[in-house]
């Protein structure tokens, strides 16, 4: 067993490594390493792979229509 130094979570560390690799996403993360999860969620970091076209708020500059746009 093996325990995060930034949580009191246990976890099976043979069983967690044999699971297939693949994105889980900020809100698994968040479950056991909430104050980093809390400090990251306020930097840009957090909003920096977000699809502009869904959402026009992540946008945070002007954007010429003339020379930007998208396909």
């Amino acid at each position: 067993m093996a325990s995060s130094a930034w949580s009191d979570t246990e976890i099976d560390t043979k069983e967690f490594l044999s699971q297939p690799k693949a994105y889980v996403g900020s809100e698994v993360c968040r479950t056991c390493h909430l104050e980093h999860y809390d400090a990251w969620k306020r930097t840009l970091h957090s909003r920096m792979l977000q699809d502009a076209r869904a959402n026009k708020d992540v946008i945070i500059t002007e954007i010429d229509p003339e020379i930007i746009k998208s396909d």
